[in-house]
């Protein structure tokens, strides 16, 4: 399982993020709309594995439509192996709160035994200025 924060930044267990503002141009007053954008991959599972996203260990219930709070999108390929690989993309709107939460994301599948198993990925934290 991967994670990563675009647009260049891949997060790896300890790493920190920095989201920095730089306005574009000299207006009155700004309206600052942040929003983390992560994604998490669950590679060649049968069946289709299930991706959940995490705020300080807890769920996050984010629907897949665009709502204000934020929302997440999927994509699942067929490999030509016949596994499944499913990519999950986080938007949600990010408030002062957020600084020092940690984040994360789980693939859920099923085990041949009849069992259920689960992988979370690394946690990671954003820094907020």
């Amino acid at each position: 399982m991967h994670v990563s924060v675009p647009p260049l930044v891949e997060v790896m267990q300890g790493e920190l993020i920095t989201l920095d503002c730089t306005p574009r141009e000299h207006a009155e007053h700004y309206v600052l709309e942040w929003f983390l954008i992560a994604t998490c991959n669950s590679r060649n599972g049968n069946p289709v594995p299930r991706i959940t996203w995490y705020r300080n260990g807890q769920r996050l219930d984010v629907p897949m439509e665009v709502t204000e709070k934020g929302y997440m999108t999927s994509r699942t390929v067929r490999e030509a192996s016949g596994l499944y690989s499913l990519t999950s993309t986080l938007y949600l709107r990010i408030y002062k709160e957020d600084r020092d939460a940690s984040f994360h994301c789980a693939s859920h599948y099923k085990l041949p035994s009849g069992q259920h198993g689960r992988l979370d990925s690394p946690n990671f934290q954003l820094t907020l200025h």
